[in-house]
């Protein structure tokens, strides 16, 4: 699979969110914006996301996240499964 990138502009940080997950969430503070793009198992997902809302809190950058898996975390209203 491959791994989240965090970044500012074209540049951007790789890691496995298994291992370094602290250090993606720091890159992630460090940026200009978050695009998540993995699709990590729920418990997986669930706390990087948590992690990465938490350090995000209160800054004026974007967090986008766009794995399938979250749907599967939190059912979306009106979507049947």
């Amino acid at each position: 699979m491959p791994s989240p990138r965090v970044g500012a502009h074209s540049a951007g940080v790789t890691g496995d969110l298994d291992g370094h997950r602290p250090g993606i969430v720091a890159a992630a503070l460090r940026a200009d914006a978050v695009i998540y793009v993995r699709q990590a198992g729920p418990e997986q997902e669930t706390g990087t996301v948590q992690d990465l809302t938490r350090v995000l809190a209160g800054t004026i950058k974007a967090l986008v996240f766009l794995s399938g898996s979250g749907r599967k975390i939190v059912p979306l209203k009106g979507i049947s499964h």
